[in-house]
């Protein structure tokens, strides 16, 4: 257990000094091979999940266990959660193949039990206007030998029977788990029953606490609020609600060794015209373990002068509640969540722009809780879709050895992202890349340009290419573009290095150039504009994504992608015309090719304005796989020079294809290869 704060004006003083320096000296990372401007970790594809993964807002998703940072985190390819493992030399997150809930409108609340080595994961179906929907409990065990965790039997249990908007879980001294929600405009809460042990996979009635003595009707709730719990102080259970209804925040505590039913009345947290929200986070400092709460929350003021963002402190001893400004209306932040370093004392508050956007992190010294103006530091940013919402992390307590991990994601582009933080204890050191890479068009007639794309894991920093096995070093660009003149075929060897030693990747005979004759030959052209559409957002341009998206799930949230190809120079002898598509998220429907109408623009196409898509598609695909090509048979539509405009819009699943926004090498391309 790391110590409890500095006990002395001084040495309060010098923390808060020395916290200040380090704050100032926190690097702010950028992506491995990210876009210029992205800033952060961009993550695996959640595509197939619903909605904002990483929310709900009091719930973690994280857990720090056995030196590793673990996620529930959705899996694209195979569908549904899955339990996750961050490689902090690479910052790559690994699917363990541990299955978690299969259900794509989950939310999970995750809480790691070191003394017990459990993992508790609380799933329940999201939904802001209730429903039936059964939560449930999924109890694992680790095993340190295997780094593997296993289901126990029994296991998922059922903890209620209805749908919410989020579900909070936790554990207190004897061994039984709470967990607690809202449904019907009512404050809920359930536990595992123990008689005389307890049992994780029995649970009791769910009931509405009886703590309304001194604030009438407190757990009467706007269908809007949203509740929370935190075990503290080594015997307790606290339970705190917002109640819009009321403008107030409420808190309530049962002592472990009391009834289950018996919990004190509740107190008012901090109460004023616009000052609660549904949104809350919560926190407590378990090296001191004498009931130090902290809770960040959204409020709903709007002026630009007033508290929005506020980090609410629990008093030991006393019970009573210091409320402290983290940012104001002005800055349009929301969805805070509070974490703890004890190591260093501090607080870290992680929010979000409204609407999406960035995520940004401010800290605080634990012996003088207290925030400069602004947004803080972006630790979160996607410079090509600026939509990055919903941080989560971890009910633990952080120190140097854990460091800080907190995760985002872009619903979007359906990516997550994620912010890492060493909390100054040293990083891991880099490992060796492997190299890879690959290249577009891999033949045709002299003189031919080729396109190279680096695709080596590990983060390589330098890069070597041998175009024709020469034995020389041709080009030390990352993604080269090389010119081969005279017919053959070409060898071709990439050499990535990083700090931690190099790899080599030959591909024989991997270009071949040939002679064109009598007029014939193979022309690749690239798209001169593209775009997503989607139906959910009519009015929204994504023409400057990197990413064209398809998806038909009904009624609602479809998503068609459009393509241009300028073909001026061509000649009207047309053998064959394929259009090229890269896969960065697999589906179970590719989708046909459309010819459309030319009135559109890269930039100012939306659903609302798009093309009409008629008639009978080209050459349907059904499954295709993440990082392949797909080809087209398009043929029937070249009929010579001019634009060709072609739709992409498949019949079900959803997937996501690279748009010329994207890695060069990568870029939609239509190869045509004329007569001779």
């Amino acid at each position: 257990m790391i110590s409890a704060r500095p006990s002395t004006r001084a040495a309060r003083l010098a923390l808060a000094a020395a916290l200040a320096l380090t704050l100032v000296a926190v690097p702010t990372p950028r992506a491995a091979s990210a876009d210029p401007g992205d800033v952060g970790y961009e993550g695996p594809s959640f595509a197939g999940a619903s909605g904002a993964v990483s929310g709900e807002k009091p719930e973690s998703k994280l857990w720090w266990n056995d030196g590793s940072w673990w996620a529930s985190m959705w899996d694209a390819a195979a569908g549904g959660y899955k339990i996750h493992r961050l490689n902090v030399g690479t910052q790559a997150w690994g699917n363990t193949g541990t299955a978690l809930d299969p259900r794509n409108n989950s939310r999970a609340d995750v809480l790691w039990h070191q003394p017990s080595g459990k993992l508790y994961v609380a799933s329940h179906v999201y939904s802001e206007s209730g429903g039936s929907g059964q939560a449930r409990l999924y109890r694992f065990s680790y095993n340190a030998g295997t780094d593997a965790y296993a289901l126990d039997a029994g296991f998922p249990a059922q903890i209620n029977n209805v749908r919410s908007e989020s579900l909070v879980i936790d554990r207190d001294s004897t061994g039984q788990l709470w967990a607690t929600w809202t449904q019907g405009s009512q404050v809920w809460v359930n536990r595992t029953l123990c008689s005389p042990t307890c049992n994780d996979a029995v649970w009791g009635t769910p009931f509405v606490p009886a703590v309304n003595a001194t604030f009438p009707n407190s757990t009467s709730v706007n269908s809007d609020d949203i509740s929370s719990l935190i075990s503290f102080g080594n015997n307790r259970i606290g339970l705190l609600w917002g109640n819009q209804s009321h403008d107030a925040w409420y808190f309530s505590v049962h002592t472990d060794s009391a009834p289950d039913t018996t919990w004190v009345a509740s107190r008012q947290v901090f109460a004023g015209p616009d000052e609660a929200d549904d949104h809350l986070n919560v926190a407590t400092l378990l090296a001191a373990d004498d009931g130090r709460i902290f809770v960040a929350v959204k409020t709903s003021h709007n002026s630009s002068n007033e508290p929005a963002i506020k980090v609410l402190e629990r008093v030991p001893g006393t019970g009573s509640w210091l409320s402290h400004t983290v940012s104001t209306g002005q800055y349009g932040q929301t969805r805070p969540i509070v974490l703890i370093d004890e190591s260093a004392g501090a607080l870290h508050v992680f929010s979000s722009d409204e609407g999406g956007g960035g995520i940004y992190r401010k800290s605080a010294p634990l012996s003088n809780v207290g925030f400069t103006d602004g947004k803080g530091t972006l630790v979160m940013w996607d410079e090509s879709s600026q939509e990055i919402n919903d941080p989560t992390s971890t009910k633990q307590n952080l120190n140097s050895t854990t460091g800080l991990v907190v995760l985002g994601s872009n619903t979007t582009t359906d990516r997550y992202w994620h912010h890492y933080d060493p909390l100054g204890g040293t990083p891991p050191p880099p490992v060796a890349p492997v190299a890879d890479f690959s290249a577009t068009p891999t033949s045709g007639t002299a003189p031919l340009t080729v396109t190279f794309t680096d695709l080596s894991t590990n983060t390589p920093t330098g890069w070597a290419w041998d175009f024709d096995s020469n034995g020389s070093v041709d080009s030390t660009a990352r993604n080269p573009v090389h010119a081969y003149s005279a017919p053959g075929s070409y060898t071709v060897t990439l050499t990535a290095t990083n700090a931690a030693g190099g790899d080599s990747e030959t591909k024989t005979a991997f270009i071949t150039v040939t002679t064109g004759g009598g007029g014939g030959g193979t022309q690749t052209f690239s798209a001169v504009a593209d775009a997503k559409v989607s139906s959910s957002s009519p009015n929204n341009n994504y023409g400057t994504t990197t990413d064209l998206r398809i998806r038909n799930s009904g009624a609602t949230n479809n998503y068609n992608s459009y393509l241009r190809f300028d073909l001026s120079g061509l000649g009207s002898s047309i053998s064959s015309a394929t259009l090229r598509l890269w896969v960065t998220s697999g589906t179970s429907s590719g989708g046909s090719a459309y010819v459309v109408g030319n009135g559109w623009t890269e930039t100012g196409i939306t659903w609302a304005n798009a093309p009409a898509i008629t008639g009978a598609g080209l050459d349907p695909k059904g499954t295709v796989a993440t990082g392949t090509w797909v080809e087209w048979d398009v043929t029937s539509a070249v009929t010579g020079n001019g634009m060709l405009n072609l739709a992409i819009r498949n019949s079900g699943g959803s997937g996501t294809y690279s748009s010329r926004e994207g890695p060069n090498a990568n870029d939609p391309q239509l190869v045509v290869v004329s007569g001779s």
